[in-house]
């Protein structure tokens, strides 16, 4: 199993950009995930506008992770925001179940097969289990699985990944299990036919606390 790259997730206003082009060179494989949640623009881990167009300008391998209204800008086809995806490599879709209406689910798609260069993540669970088959038509497109819903719990045995598709493994993972769990998953990706490419954990780093995903393209 070779590592790909490690994303961390929550650089805001408090951030130097700086320290994330020092860390960038010392671990070429980081890629840095913002948040992009329009009712917590300015919080911690939401960086705002203003600080985002500046580490564009750093170009830094990275990605957004929608969330809240900011799925519904992009399924609305918000001029600004769809300026702002043209920056990144990767693009989380943070969806919850509730939200999931049919016309909602079909609008995202068709945005996401205008950026055809871009992978796109959802979540794959029991909760959203109706949706999923609607995502299986893109191309450019991922599944998560996190059955705790961003909890922090770790599920007794991982799923195997989904035919034709890059999956990725995300709760309760920590630098405490992190070798136990990741060994667990291993072993699930390499029994199926497909490449599995993600987890998710807690670090400190920088001065701010962050998820980190970290990424594979080769499990044997």
């Amino acid at each position: 199993m070779i590592i790909d790259k490690i994303s961390f997730t929550g650089a805001d206003n408090k951030t130097h950009i700086q320290e994330l082009q020092n860390l960038q060179s010392q671990y070429p494989t980081i890629e840095w995930a913002l948040l992009y949640f329009p009712e917590r623009d300015g919080l911690a881990r939401n960086p705002t506008l203003d600080w985002r167009q500046k580490f564009y300008q750093a170009q830094l391998p990275s990605a957004m992770h929608l969330c809240g209204t900011g799925i519904n800008q992009f399924a609305d086809g918000n001029s600004q925001l769809l300026r702002e995806i043209e920056n990144f490599q990767r693009v989380q879709i943070n969806l919850k179940p509730r939200w999931a209406t049919q016309q909602l689910l079909e609008s995202l798609i068709k945005q996401c097969q205008n950026f055809p260069y871009i992978q796109f993540i959802t979540q794959h669970n029991t909760y959203n289990a109706s949706s999923i088959p609607l995502w299986h038509q893109l191309k450019n497109h991922g599944f998560l699985f996190d059955a705790s819903l961003g909890k922090g719990l770790s599920p007794e045995s991982w799923p195997s990944p989904v035919t034709g598709k890059d999956c990725g493994y995300a709760g309760g993972l920590s630098p405490d299990n992190i070798s136990l769990e990741l060994a667990k998953i291993k072993n699930t990706v390499n029994s199926s036919i497909h490449f599995g490419f993600i987890y998710c954990c807690q670090y400190t780093i920088v001065s701010i606390s962050y998820s980190i995903c970290l990424f594979w393209t080769d499990c044997t």
